[in-house]
């Protein structure tokens, strides 16, 4: 893993982004006031909900535009490079290789040092925003047969607003379907010792799940800790890896 080191001016970290317009709350990846560290988005045109959030491996070309993506950050000088979705996991190795800024391409990264904190026998809970799009190559490094997978796209709102890419969105719907979402996940393996929020739309809606669901829970910005050592902005629901 290679360890963030931050420029003395200019942005710290650089997100590529799907190409999408929904709203994007405190503490989701979009949101600038997400985050203390300065931060710049570069905006992949090609890449949609529709296209990433999917089984199949991702087209050649995406992976390409992601590549340039990538590249524009990492000459912007920024210090670390994630991205706004868990999915582009799949695109890890691909696009790692063509730079030398770090890459924290999704909280999925996070299984293997959440498999040595917790040990290797109980599972890991997964929180993804479409449960029968997400496989093992969406797992950079290797997939865990021990975790255990909800999407959040039986909800009445977050799933329709993201995949619809709509330009409203009630929190308050969006926190229930997530918390809703996290209650299922523990029912169905009640010996879930920790959850990883696949989405990076979903953290704002954290601390309300960690209450409702008594397990502590990572993500995105968990993974930003990680490899930085930076917190994220002290918004409500946001919390890190510590």
């Amino acid at each position: 893993m290679k360890l963030a080191k931050f420029p003395e001016s200019g942005p710290e970290l650089g997100i590529i982004m799907l190409n999408t317009r929904f709203p994007r709350p405190a503490g989701d990846i979009g949101n600038p006031k997400s985050f203390t560290m300065r931060v710049t988005h570069e905006t992949v045109s090609d890449a949609l909900v529709s296209n990433v959030v999917s089984p199949t491996k991702l087209e050649s070309g995406l992976i390409e535009a992601l590549i340039g993506a990538a590249r524009a950050l990492e000459a912007r000088g920024v210090g670390l490079i994630t991205t706004g979705c868990g999915f582009l996991g799949a695109a890890h190795d691909a696009v790692q290789a063509e730079i030398s800024t770090p890459f924290a391409s999704s909280s999925l990264m996070l299984v293997k040092p959440l498999r040595r904190i917790y040990g290797p026998s109980r599972p890991i809970g997964i929180l993804t925003f479409q449960a029968d799009a997400l496989s093992p190559h969406h797992f950079p490094g290797a997939y865990d047969p021990g975790v255990v997978i909800r999407g959040i796209e039986g909800g009445r709102e977050l799933y329709r607003v993201i995949r619809g890419d709509l330009t409203e969105l009630d929190v308050e719907a969006a926190c229930d379907d997530t918390v809703t979402a996290a209650q299922e996940l523990v029912a169905d393996a009640p010996g879930i010792c920790a959850i990883l929020m696949e989405c990076t739309n979903l953290p704002p809606y954290r601390a309300t799940v960690e209450r409702a669901v008594q397990r502590p829970i990572y993500d995105v910005h968990s993974l930003i800790h990680w490899f930085s050592g930076r917190l994220p902005a002290d918004v409500d629901g946001l919390s890190t890896i510590s």
